[in-house]
């Protein structure tokens, strides 16, 4: 959806599939790559993190949030979460 154009519809699905699953990363982790291609680095920020919270080993999250960090000029942070032992943190 969100490929196609249909952000609002796309973030909906996400939104939802995230409350049906609270367990599950993916619904995070799909609203968080939707902010990121909008452009909003803190949204997409706050979706990684809640993927993290909830699966800490999820690279996809990870990767995401490192990804909006430096895109909020928080370099240090995103290197921080690139380093071998953020890694070693992963299940």
């Amino acid at each position: 959806l969100a490929a196609l154009g249909r952000t609002d519809r796309a973030r909906q699905a996400f939104a939802a599939a995230a409350a049906a699953d609270p367990s599950d990363p993916a619904g995070y982790v799909n609203l968080g790559a939707l902010e990121l291609e909008r452009a909003d680095a803190r949204a997409a920020a706050a979706h990684f993190a809640e993927a993290l919270s909830v699966d800490p080993g999820s690279d996809a999250a990870r990767e995401g949030l490192a990804s909006a960090f430096e895109r909020l000029g928080e370099d240090d942070r995103a290197a921080r979460l690139r380093r071998p032992q953020a890694a070693s943190q992963r299940r």
